[in-house]
């Protein structure tokens, strides 16, 4: 982790078959979550060519909103972001509200939407729902630092 820089990306690929690797898998996902990189966790599976791109957001001023509003502008998707209840982001035509912060609040929260990316910033607490987030969905999950 000290070789990487914060405008680094770490890309995390699981084992290709279940058992194979396994603990290296999990010593690359420690490592990448301490680092001062962005992460990007691949899901098991190919994910989807098109879709929404989602910003799971923690607040108005949360870094990843701007990043993800960039990639859904380069690759001509629409936005869709999370937000906690409560919470006001303006000019945004499509929020859902998270009712909380878990893996399956932002499952829930997403429900049918067919998106192509997740973009999150990370936090300490919640070190683990990135990776659980690309399994679960099945689409690459990019974990930002705080700013």
């Amino acid at each position: 982790s000290d070789i990487c820089v914060a405008s680094d990306i770490v890309v995390v690929s699981p084992p290709r078959r279940m058992g194979g690797g396994t603990h290296g898998f999990l010593r690359l996902r420690e490592t990448a979550c301490q680092s001062v990189a962005s992460v990007l966790y691949l899901p098991p599976n190919i994910g989807r060519k098109h879709g929404s791109i989602v910003a799971v957001a923690g607040s108005a001023a949360d870094a990843n909103l701007d990043v993800a509003r960039r990639i859904a502008l380069q690759a001509r998707e629409p936005l869709l972001v999370l937000a906690p209840v409560g919470s006001v982001i303006a000019g945004e035509p499509n929020i859902r509200r998270l009712p909380g912060t878990a893996t399956q609040d932002v499952i829930a929260a997403l429900g049918d939407t067919q998106e192509r990316l997740i973009v999150m910033t990370r936090v300490e607490a919640l070190e683990d729902l990135g990776s659980a987030l690309a399994a679960a969905r099945g689409v690459p999950v990019l974990v930002t630092e705080p700013i």
